[in-house]
């Protein structure tokens, strides 16, 4: 059992978040969600210290951390790196294992390989994940928000579902306690109207009639009265707990004055071309033709080609593109930021977008907060955000994104789902993240086997391989109860399904 006295996280002298006694049992996946900036690291640092100086801390097993960032290797993609750091932490059999964010960088090969090793670790896990699909393996959430660290004994899922709930509750809540305000308030008004007729006197006396139907015999008796009921209420009405309007964010509406000037014209047209790399052959017969408003995504494995084939039609933009088209292009190791500018100013100078835009998309990303700042005083993450929103928020017509979600908060992520969403423009995505991008539902091209695949071809191959497989699994029963297979044919056999099944 791992058990965590209740603390501050901190960092120089500024507060990040408070947490409570916490307690991690045997076999127990723990996902821990935050905001970027929000700590998270910083705890996993917190944790390992103490566990180290057998202070605040009651744990005796041996641990092991994955870092988030692994030293830099030209010889291995980041994916690749990523996998071999976990694979050395599992090699010490540790009793705790901490991962921060394993699954960025990850294609989807390697992803599936991640799960299965999650599922099958035999001991305490604590997971930083702004990853969906990880997210649907755990046990338990801590939640880091508003500076304080929350736990939820539920599933990702669960957790969903209750906030929903809760979410329309309070909805509801709102909406029922504004209509009994209205009401308290027209109150109020015909009761100060009716004070102040009685104050004038209407321009007439009341009849013995009307001061007996109000009680009254006094036409000042009558006025105060009816003064100190409308005050009445409306103290009643502001003693009242106020239920707060659940926060939402407004959908962004981008506007591109080129729309009607570049609809259904070809902005992006690639024929018989031969992606390389030092003479190697990467993607063979590339044949990509996008239209204005095409929102399209490129799948394939680490090293298979693909953010090598975008930089090499950027670097010929006069041969694959539309004269004079402007294409914003995002890429996580470029950044164009300078340290002294500031930030409010840097958008507003790279950017045709309203207010009301830029300061909904900041919003979105949750990145608001650092409008009036300088880009030097930006944390590492607010930067990669912020040269983000800069893209995003550029006069573009055709909007080319290599993996923006890595680093991306949960939060972020929901933000810029719904910018690509309602971008008139186009859009080229490269993303590992499979739960985003089947919330986008772009068409997908994929790179498999030196080929570019278009996204009906892409669906048959997946559907011949999943039949070839279907096949030689039946065959390999078949061989396995037959006496006169050698067991080589066996082997090699079972070679042929494990390749399929690697290929898929």
């Amino acid at each position: 059992m791992l058990q965590i006295s209740k603390g501050i996280i901190s960092i120089n002298d500024s507060i990040l978040f408070t947490f409570p006694n916490l307690i991690v049992h045997s076999d127990e996946i723990i996902g821990i969600i935050g905001d970027n900036g929000a700590g998270k690291t910083t705890f996993f640092n917190y944790i390992i210290k103490n566990i180290r100086r057998k202070k605040l801390i009651n744990f005796n097993g041996t641990y092991s951390l994955v870092k988030q960032i692994q030293p830099t290797d030209d010889m291995k993609s980041g994916g690749e790196r990523t996998k071999a750091a976990i694979i050395e932490s599992l090699e010490s059999h540790p009793a705790l294992l901490m991962l921060d964010e394993p699954s960025t960088n990850l294609d989807t090969t390697q992803q599936v390989w991640l799960k299965d090793i999650i599922n099958s670790f035999n001991g305490k896990l604590l997971l930083i994940t702004h990853d969906e699909s990880l997210l649907n393996l755990v046990n338990s959430l801590w939640i880091i928000n508003d500076k304080k660290l929350t736990v939820y004994n539920e599933s990702y899922s669960e957790f969903l579902l209750n906030k929903e709930k809760s979410y329309k509750k309070q909805l509801t809540s709102y909406k029922q306690q504004q209509i009994q305000i209205s009401k308290w308030k027209k109150q109020i008004q015909k009761r100060e109207q009716r004070a102040e007729r009685l104050k004038k006197g209407n321009g007439r006396k009341l009849s013995s009639s009307e001061k007996k139907a109000a009680g009254m015999t006094s036409h000042d008796t009558m006025e105060r009265k009816m003064q100190k009921s409308a005050k009445s209420l409306e103290s009643r009405m502001n003693r009242t707990i106020k239920v707060q309007r659940p926060r939402t964010v407004k959908p962004i509406k981008f506007v591109d004055p080129n729309t009607k000037l570049l609809d259904s014209r070809t902005v992006l047209n690639i024929k018989d071309t031969t992606i390389k790399i030092n003479d190697r052959i990467l993607i063979d017969d590339v044949n990509l033709k996008l239209k204005y408003g095409d929102h399209i995504q490129i799948t394939g494995k680490n090293g298979s080609g693909k953010t090598t084939m975008i930089k090499m039609v950027l670097r010929h933009k006069e041969k694959f593109f539309l004269n004079h088209i402007s294409i914003g292009y995002f890429d996580q190791n470029h950044t164009s930021l300078a340290d002294k500018d500031k930030v409010n100013s840097l958008i507003r100078a790279s950017s045709d977008q309203n207010s009301q835009t830029i300061f909904a998309t900041f919003s979105a990303l949750g990145i608001k907060e650092i409008l009036p700042r300088k880009v030097s005083e930006l944390s590492g993450g607010q930067k990669v955000k912020l040269q983000l929103a800069k893209i995003l928020l550029g006069p573009h017509q055709l909007l080319i994104l290599d993996e923006p979600t890595n680093y991306l908060d949960l939060r972020a992520k929901k933000g810029l789902e719904d910018f690509l969403i309602n971008y008139p423009g186009t859009i080229i995505l490269i993303n590992h993240d499979i739960d985003f991008t089947e919330k986008l539902n772009f068409k997908t091209y994929n790179i498999k086997n030196k080929k570019l695949l278009n996204p009906i071809l892409n669906n048959h191959y997946s559907s011949s391989e999943d039949n070839n497989l279907l096949l030689l699994k039946q065959r390999l029963g078949t061989f396995i109860t037959d006496p006169n297979i050698s067991m080589e044919e066996i082997k090699d056999l079972q070679n042929k399904i494990k390749k399929l099944e690697t290929n898929r």
